[in-house]
């Protein structure tokens, strides 16, 4: 219960920041521009919006309504954790080294 909990603490506290991205977006481009009519030119939310949440919820309600059988769960769970280090990887690959001995312990 309290991993479900955190899962959809997700979906507000995303929407939470890209709010808050949007309002520092805001402030950034009239402390730029005198212009407040240019302000919509400059951005959207669509832009700062997480869109991995959508799909996110859709997939919540499929599984809700359409039972999942334990044989795809169980290949789907491999398949996760798979991409997932697959996905830490690659960040980790692009670490620069030289810029972590310059930064020091």
């Amino acid at each position: 219960m309290v991993k479900l909990t955190r899962t959809l603490a997700i979906i507000p506290t995303v929407i939470t920041f890209a709010f808050v991205q949007l309002n520092l977006k805001c402030k950034e481009v009239l402390a730029n521009n005198a212009d407040s009519g240019n302000l919509k030119a400059h951005f959207s939310i669509a832009k700062i919006f997480p869109w991995f949440i959508l799909g996110f919820l859709a997939m919540s309600v499929v599984a809700i309504l359409f039972p999942i059988s334990a044989k795809i769960v169980s290949s789907t769970k491999s398949v996760s954790k798979f991409l997932m280090v697959c996905a830490l990887s690659a960040i980790g690959l692009k670490t620069s080294f030289s810029g972590l001995k310059k930064s020091g312990a």
